[in-house]
């Protein structure tokens, strides 16, 4: 029976920790300016590119900047924060990929037995 709980706890973390729970797609045709209104109040959005996986900051000291996984700066001229909203102003094939807020929210719904528990939504865009 303890396996059975384990197991389960495992499963239930993995989908909480990996799911995503609305995902909304956008095509995009290339060139075009793209402002990403999404993820109202984050603090910053990831996203997950050809290139890799990469954070783009709202506030603190890489504000307005792509940054990696390894805290490398990427050279951001081609976007810009705007009122809180991610703009690419001109979209290109490196801009295609998922878009989420970072990090990752969880939406918790409080249940007889406990809560349940989604991802935040995702964002995919892709060319026209």
């Amino acid at each position: 029976m303890s396996r059975f709980l384990i197991s389960s706890f495992i499963l239930i973390a993995f989908v909480l920790q990996f799911g995503e729970g609305s995902i909304a797609v956008q095509e995009v045709k290339d060139g075009e300016k793209v402002q990403i209104e999404l993820f109202k109040g984050a603090k910053a959005i990831q996203r997950s590119v050809d290139a890799g996986e990469q954070i783009f900051h709202f506030e603190g000291e890489n504000k307005g900047v792509f940054v990696d996984a390894n805290g490398k700066a990427i050279d951001s001229s081609n976007y810009e924060e705007n009122n809180g909203h991610l703009v690419i102003k001109k979209f290109t094939k490196a801009d295609v990929g998922s878009y989420s807020e970072y990090p990752t929210k969880i939406i918790k719904t409080k249940t007889d037995h406990g809560f349940s528990g989604v991802a935040a939504p995702v964002l995919k865009l892709s060319l026209q």
